[in-house]
C-alpha cells in the first residue's frame, strides 16, 4: 500500500504518449492552481470509482494547465497520478514514465517527501514487472528520505513494500525481519487496520512455507485486530487463509467454519469476488467429505457470480469442478455443458495471459530502451558542454597571448 535528470523538462517528448489530451487545444482554459488541483481531485475521485478513461482525461488537462504556467510541482502531482491510473490497469510501461517524470519534476522543485512517493512508486512498478533488485533500490531510495523526513508511516509503509518484494523471490527471512520493523512502528502509532496487515502478511509467508502452526498463530492475532477495526480490509483475506489452513490439517468442520464466516464478510461488504471466492472454498470442502449435493449447489453459487462479474479464473475452475462431478453422477449433458464452458473460457484466459506476458514483456523492454535513450542523452549533454568549455578556454588563452 510501490535518477534526477530533469527529464520532464529537459526531455518533454517522453511523456507525450502518456497523456491524452492536446496542450495546444487548452490555450483558452483558465490556467491557475485551483483549476489545476480541482482537475488532480477529478482524477483521483475518477480512479477510485475505476473509470479509467475519465481519470486520465482529467490527469492529462492538470499536467497540461501545470504546464501552461510552469509549475513543476502540481505538474508533478498530476503526473504521479496519471502513473497510478496506469499501474492499477497494468500498464506498467506508461507508469513507469509518468513516475520516472514525476521523480524528475520533484527533484526540480527540490519536493523531498515528493521525491520519496515517485520512488516507492517506481520501485513498486518494477516490483510488478519482475526487476526485484532494481525495485528494492528505488524502495531503498524512498526508505532513507521518509527517515531524513522522520515520516514514521512513511517508514513502515515502505518496509511492507521491501518485505513483500523478498517475499516474492522467495527470501523469506528478510521478508520477515523487514514486516517485523515495521511492526514496531505501526505497535507504536497504535494503528490497528496495519498491524493487523502485517500480521496477515506474516501468515502468508509461515503459509508459503507450509509451517501451518506459525501461520495460524499470525492469521489469528490478524483476525483479532480486524474484528475489532470494522474498516480493516485484510479480515476477509485472513478468515479465508485460516479456513485453507483447516483443509490441509483435514480440519474440515473449522474449514467450514471459517469459510462460512469469509462468506458472511463478503456478504456483508457486498465484495462479490470474495463471496465467489467463498462458495468455491466451500464447494471444495464439502467435495473433500463426499456431500456432493453440497458441493454441487456452492459451485453452481461460485460459478454464477463468476459468470456475471467475469471473474475468468474462478469461471474457469467452478466450471471444471461441475464438469468433474456432473460426470462422476453420469450426467453426461451437464458434464459436457460444463466441459464446453471451462474449454471456451480456458483458451480465452490463456490468450489473455499471453497478451499480459508479451506486453510486460515489451514493458521491460521499452524501459530498458527508454534508460538508454536517457544514458545517451546526457553523455551528448555532458560532450556537448565538454565542447563548450574547451572552446571558452581556447578563446580566453588566444586572448591572454594576443595581450602579452
Amino acid at each position: 500500500m510501490i535518477l534526477f535528470c530533469f527529464i520532464g523538462v529537459i526531455f518533454p517528448t517522453f511523456c507525450q504518449n502518456t497523456t491524452t489530451v492536446d496542450c495546444s487545444t487548452l490555450e483558452s482554459s483558465p490556467a491557475n492552481l485551483k483549476s489545476i488541483e480541482k482537475k488532480i481531485n477529478e482524477g483521483f475521485d475518477y480512479f477510485s470509482k475505476g473509470e479509467k478513461k475519465k481519470s486520465i482525461d482529467n490527469y492529462s488537462i492538470a499536467i497540461c494547465l501545470a504546464q501552461k504556467i510552469k509549475n513543476s510541482l502540481y505538474e508533478a502531482k498530476a503526473v504521479d497520478g496519471l502513473g497510478l491510473v496506469y499501474a492499477q490497469t497494468s500498464d506498467f510501461y506508461k507508469a513507469y514514465i509518468c513516475f520516472n517524470n514525476s521523480l524528475d519534476l520533484y527533484k526540480s522543485e527540490n519536493n523531498i517527501k515528493g521525491i520519496g512517493v515517485a520512488s516507492s512508486h517506481l520501485g513498486n512498478t518494477l516490483r510488478y514487472l519482475g526487476n526485484h533488485p532494481k525495485a528494492l533500490n528505488y524502495m531503498y531510495d524512498a526508505l532513507k528520505i521518509c527517515k531524513q523526513l522522520n515520516d514514521q508511516d512513511g517508514i513502515g509503509k515502505n518496509y511492507i513494500n521491501i518485505a513483500l518484494t523478498f517475499q516474492e523471490f522467495k527470501n523469506y527471512d528478510a521478508a520477515i525481519k523487514y514486516n517485523n520493523y515495521a511492526l514496531n512502528i505501526y505497535k507504536e502509532k497504535k494503528d490497528t487496520s496495519l498491524i493487523g496487515t502485517i500480521y496477515n502478511n506474516l501468515g502468508t509467508i509461515y503459509q508459503d512455507q507450509t509451517q501451518y502452526k506459525k501461520a495460524l498463530y499470525y492469521y489469528k492475532k490478524a483476525l483479532y485486530l480486524g474484528e475489532k477495526c470494522n474498516s480493516c480490509f485484510h479480515i476477509g483475506s485472513t478468515i479465508g487463509n485460516i479456513g485453507l489452513i483447516h483443509v490441509e490439517n483435514q480440519n474440515y468442520k473449522l474449514a467450514l467454519e471459517f469459510q462460512n464466516k469469509s462468506l458472511d464478510y463478503a456478504l456483508k461488504n457486498d465484495y462479490k469476488e470474495g463471496q465467489a471466492d467463498a462458495y468455491f472454498s466451500l464447494g471444495s470442502i464439502y467435495q473433500k467429505q463426499d456431500k456432493i449435493k453440497e458441493a454441487l449447489l456452492n459451485f453452481e453459487k461460485a460459478f454464477n457470480l463468476a459468470e456475471k462479474y467475469g471473474f475468468e479464473k474462478l469461471l474457469i475452475n467452478s466450471s471444471k469442478k461441475l464438469a468433474t462431478i456432473y460426470n462422476e453422477n453420469n450426467d453426461e449433458h451437464n458434464a459436457l455443458k460444463f466441459l464446453k464452458i471451462n474449454s471456451e473460457h480456458n483458451e480465452k484466459l490463456i490468450i489473455t495471459e499471453k497478451i499480459q506476458l508479451i506486453n510486460d514483456t515489451k514493458a521491460k523492454y521499452e524501459i530498458e530502451q527508454y534508460e538508454s535513450e536517457i544514458l545517451d542523452l546526457q553523455n551528448k549533454k555532458e560532450i556537448d558542454f565538454l565542447q563548450k568549455a574547451i572552446l571558452i578556454s581556447t578563446i580566453f588563452l588566444i586572448l591572454i597571448i594576443r595581450d602579452k
